[in-house]
Parts: C-alpha cells; structure tokens; sequence
C-alpha cells in the first residue's frame, strides 16, 4: 500500500529473521532498550549458544505422526521462548551493556553451564539425524541457563 513493488514486500515480510519480531519488541519494552539493541542481543543469543543451528535441526526431524508433529511444534516454540527469556535475562543483568558485550557477560557468569551446554551440542551434531528426543534436552538445557 505504501509503493513497495508486492513482490519485494511479501519477501521481506516473510524473512525468517521478522519470526523473532514480536519478542523482540516485547522485550525491548520491558528492559526499557531500543528495538535495535534487543535484536542484536536476539541474535547474538542465537549465534553463541546455537540456537539457529538448533532451529535448522529441527526442521530436519521427520514427524511422522500427529503427536510427533505437535511436540516437534512444541519444542519449537519452547526454543523460541528459550532465545527470548535468555535475551531478557542477559539485558535485564547488563546494567545498560552495550548489546555487543551482554551476551558475553551474561555467558561469562554462566560458565559452567554454558560449556556443559556447549558439549551437549556438539555431541548431538554427531548424532547425525536430528530427533525430538535430543532436541528437547537441548531446549531444556538452553532453558536452564536463563533460570
């Protein structure tokens, strides 16, 4: 409506990244920090603890079933509340942080668990074919890092 040719503008709103969108805004509004910020914390989040390689896994899993295909949306979501709360957290303790160095502080206090999250990771690339079962555990550690 604006004068975007219709072609440009259905491929930019359907980017992959514009999923994020809501949270992103959502958060940006309870940390009190602008919209550009918070989406680089977003994708920092994603980038260092691997959640787009995660979310990549995911759609490689074979659902085969209807209760498959309902968990396998589940622990998608889950993993997209996962990145939120860990971007929330990392911002909420940054004590106005500049965006490039929340997530490392944030990963800095959580050294532990962030390497222990690291080695579940990589163990489950060598795995070879994703399944919901290690997805989930991966979610749940991710989660657990917020927390």
């Amino acid at each position: 409506d604006a004068g975007v040719p219709r072609e440009l503008a259905r491929l930019h709103a359907l980017r992959p990244e514009l999923a994020h969108a809501p949270d992103v805004v959502r958060v940006a509004r309870s940390c009190g920090r602008s919209v550009e910020d918070v989406t680089r914390v977003f994708f920092a989040v994603g980038s260092e603890l691997r959640l787009d390689w995660l979310e990549n896994e995911a759609e490689r899993v074979h659902a085969t079933t209807r209760m498959q295909r309902w968990a396998l949306q589940a622990v998608r979501e889950d993993a997209i509340q996962a990145r939120r709360e860990l971007a929330e957290q990392a911002l909420r303790e940054a004590d106005g942080a500049d965006p490039g160095a929340v997530v490392e502080r944030f990963l800095a206090a959580r050294e532990g668990p962030a390497r222990r999250l690291q080695g579940f990771l990589r163990a489950l690339a060598r795995e070879g074919e994703p399944d919901l079962a290690g997805l989930s555990l991966a979610v749940r550690q991710l989660r657990s890092l917020a927390g």
